[in-house]
């Protein structure tokens, strides 16, 4: 008689690889290839009770959650993709791509390539941002920081306070939605409307902007579907699959084939699979 799928042990749950595809939506067979993979890619062990395989769930809940198509172990160290510093930092994918594109003059970390995936150190990665953050707002203009905090000012006056020469800038911040809304806005005889600002308001977009452009910024480099960029982000080293596992494949069922599996796995994989034998064998 097969054992039940869930089971208490010393107080802690234990499951089975039958449970772990109902409670987590992966497949069986990719479920076996983490766990024949386990040396490699940190998936708890396991324990054989009543002649089946069960992991303790909690950990591995814990170890799940921590690795995934966007954060992978890479002899040690913990690589991520740019969707995962996109969600971490807020940053648009772009920015990060163009970051990436000017590493030979911004000092980005260099990348590696996983299958089609590119990925950075992620300690590396988030030192070098420290730095890069601080060095923007530094290079940003000067701030008119006097005045009645309650103040209204036109877009002319906020222009002369923020230290750009005219409008111009801030009329592309408005288009691109980068800039504040106004504290109050008046209709002309013209039915036009006319924005302000109050002096506080602006003073705390300047004290969170993060961006300026580097004088020797390439040409093109802020564009990173130029082909300049695009060749930088190909230009990244190729690591062998065997140099790391990708433990997320979402959604599932179009993904697990696709991305890139250890040879390990794989050979471990092309070797009859208990449940096929009508019993769980690893979970």
């Amino acid at each position: 008689m097969r054992g039940p799928d869930r089971r208490e042990l010393n107080g802690r749950v234990l499951v089975t690889r039958n449970e772990l595809a109902r409670i987590s939506g992966e497949r069986e067979h990719t479920l076996y290839k983490w766990w024949a993979a386990r040396a490699r890619n940190g998936h708890p062990d396991g324990i054989t009770l009543d002649g089946r395989l069960y992991v303790d769930e909690q950990q591995w809940l814990e170890w799940r959650a921590g690795h995934s198509a966007y954060r992978r172990v890479l002899d040690g160290r913990v690589v991520v993709s740019r969707t995962e510093l996109a969600r971490v930092t807020g940053q648009p994918i772009s920015t990060l791509a163009q970051w990436y594109g000017e590493r030979a003059h911004n000092g980005h970390p260099e990348g590696i390539k996983l299958g089609r995936q590119l990925y950075v150190d992620e300690q590396q990665w988030h030192a070098w941002h420290r730095e890069h953050t601080a060095a923007l707002k530094a290079g940003l203009s000067e701030i008119d920081r006097g005045g009645d905090p309650d103040e209204l000012l036109t877009i002319s006056q906020a222009a002369r306070l923020l230290g750009y020469a005219d409008t111009s800038t801030l009329t592309s911040y408005r288009g691109r939605g980068q800039f504040v809304e106004p504290d109050h806005t008046e209709e002309l005889p013209s039915a036009r409307p006319r924005r302000y600002w109050k002096r506080r308001t602006l003073w705390a977009f300047a004290d969170q902007r993060t961006w300026s452009r580097p004088l020797d910024r390439p040409a093109g480099a802020n564009r990173p579907w130029s082909p300049a960029a695009r060749a930088a982000t190909a230009e990244a080293p190729e690591v062998p699959a065997a140099g790391g596992i990708p433990l997320d494949r979402l959604p599932t069922e179009r993904a697990a084939d696709a991305t890139a599996i250890t040879a390990e796995a794989d050979s471990a994989a092309a070797l009859p699979c208990p449940t096929a034998a009508g019993a769980d064998g690893p979970a």
